[in-house]
């Protein structure tokens, strides 16, 4: 219990009260009340972090979604080397962050990465994936699908296998097509699992950072700058601590009140379909 304090709350209640200060490096912390998030409300620059953000979070888990469910039933079947199948595609979401960006870093490098050398070879030209808007934002979408995908696909894939086999064969007996069964059957059968889904990868998505950092680095300019990376910026490259504990909490508070909103949507769906 003395370890979980000393790790969680005792930090908590330390951004709390620096988040009513103006602490800057080599100065004294000030007490200020609710100037930060007063300065906060009229920040362009966190508020466009926050826009890329839903952004990417959008786009990142519509891909994963529907990309996932599409090999979580091509999974659930038997065949030769499935196992193995299975295991592979696990692989992404095994390396570490840092490791998938620096990688996809020189893939997709303009003067000497694989990614425009074959492009060139089939007469389509080098693009500047990293470096112009929009290809930065949709490389960061991408790589982060790649990595991201194979976790969509496990539960997924799990919720299909402890589902039970007894609905989908009656719906076949009565002469409902494959598409019909998956529509009617399974994927209201698989709700439960699908929203579990929406919900983790939402709360991580709203955390990027280490993909973008080692990507872009929040470029070009600030075009891929997300809300947490501007916080680390605003910390550990301008050190305005209260300032960057008072944006800290500020999208802790919209990411809460969006999710619940989700949720509430989600479940009213699911309950009407």
């Amino acid at each position: 219990m003395i370890y979980l304090l000393a790790i969680s709350v005792f930090p908590l209640a330390f951004s709390v009260a620096i988040a009513f200060t103006s602490w800057e490096s080599g100065v004294a912390p000030e007490f200020v009340g609710l100037a930060n998030f007063v300065t906060l409300s009229g920040d362009s620059r966190f508020w466009g972090a926050i826009e890329t953000t839903f952004l990417l979070v959008l786009a990142g888990l519509s891909i994963e979604l529907c990309l996932g469910l599409m090999i979580a039933l091509f999974l659930n079947k038997e065949f030769r080397g499935i196992k193995l199948l299975r295991g592979i595609m696990l692989t992404p979401m095994m390396l570490p962050a840092v490791t998938i960006g620096m990688t996809f870093t020189m893939l997709l490098n303009y003067y000497r990465g694989p990614a425009n050398y074959f492009l060139s070879i089939v007469g389509l030209g080098s693009v500047q994936w990293l470096s112009r808007y929009p290809n930065a934002l949709y490389s960061i979408i991408l790589v982060n699908a790649w990595q991201w995908t194979p976790f969509t696909v496990a539960v997924l894939l799990a919720g299909l296998q402890s589902l039970p086999v007894e609905p989908q064969e009656a719906a076949r007996v009565d002469g409902a097509s494959s598409l019909q069964i998956l529509r009617k059957v399974t994927l209201p059968m698989l709700f439960p699992v699908i929203l579990a889904v929406l919900l983790l990868r939402s709360i991580d998505a709203f955390k990027l950072f280490d993909v973008v950092f080692v990507l872009t680095g929040g470029g070009p300019a600030t075009s891929t700058e997300t809300a947490t990376l501007y916080t680390y910026l605003l910390g550990w490259t301008f050190f305005r601590f209260g300032y960057a504990s008072a944006a800290s909490f500020v999208l802790l508070f919209i990411l809460s009140i969006t999710l619940l909103i989700f949720i509430r949507v989600v479940r009213s769906r699911g309950s009407s379909a």
